[in-house]
């Protein structure tokens, strides 16, 4: 009866050991958390994709994104087609938003064995630095097995950090549209000679009078020298 009871009990102890190791050959393999870099020029909005390595089989999990509010301005967070539920926003402490923070928390039905997108924030860039930094923070991950057995993946998580490149502001050098106006036609000037005078002054200088007056005064001369003429052969 000893020795049946301590192989049942070298047994027990055996299945026990097998039990405990199981979660942790389970959660052995890293699962990665990342946010991708994007590039943009200030006044722009940017789309950074929150992911999850393959295999991981993440049930749940939540995380913090933090950023320089000075530089960024959170606009929206939108879910990932990844077959369970995400929701993010502004970090909330005391009830009031935090900017800077934006929590994010997902589930799945079942346990993500592919790579997924949990889901994306959107940014405005404030400012025209040369890279912002975005850190992630995890909170929490766990994982499934097939049989619904929890196992925490806090210890095995990996992070991956990201930034938001600024762009220099492409600019296109200006052209002047050659004119293709036509200047108007120009006439050429021609003075029109002054009326002569010297006609009129001739006939009669310093009277302006015409070639009619001049024409009876000598007619007149005329008639009297022809009537002195006649007295003078009458008295011979």
């Amino acid at each position: 009866m000893k020795k049946i009871s301590k192989r049942l009990a070298s047994l027990l102890c055996a299945v026990l050991a097998l039990t405990m190791l199981l979660p942790a050959a389970f959660a052995a393999e890293p699962v990665t958390v990342a946010l991708s870099s994007v590039s943009g020029q200030p006044g722009q909005t940017v789309t950074v994709d929150v992911t999850i390595s393959e295999k991981s089989n993440a049930g749940n999990g939540s995380m913090i994104v933090n950023y320089d509010p000075a530089k960024l301005e959170f606009v929206s967070f939108k879910a990932g087609a990844f077959g369970g539920l995400a929701e993010g926003g502004l970090y909330q402490e005391n009830g009031k938003a935090v900017p800077g923070k934006i929590s994010i928390a997902f589930m799945v039905s079942g346990t993500l064995q592919e790579k997924a997108t949990i889901g994306q924030i959107t940014f405005k860039i404030l400012n025209d630095s040369g890279s912002i930094p975005l850190k992630l923070e995890m909170r929490e991950l766990v994982a499934y097995t097939p049989d619904g057995t929890e196992t925490d993946l806090m210890d095995t998580v990996k992070t991956e950090n990201a930034s938001v490149s600024i762009k220099a502001p492409t600019t296109k050098p200006t052209t002047t549209a050659p004119d293709t106006t036509k200047p108007a036609a120009t006439q050429p000037i021609t003075e029109k000679p002054a009326e002569s005078t010297t006609a009129e002054t001739a006939v009669n200088p310093g009277t302006g009078e015409g070639p009619s007056l001049a024409a009876c005064a000598a007619l007149a001369a005329a008639a009297g020298a022809a009537i002195l003429f006649a007295r003078k052969k009458k008295s011979a």
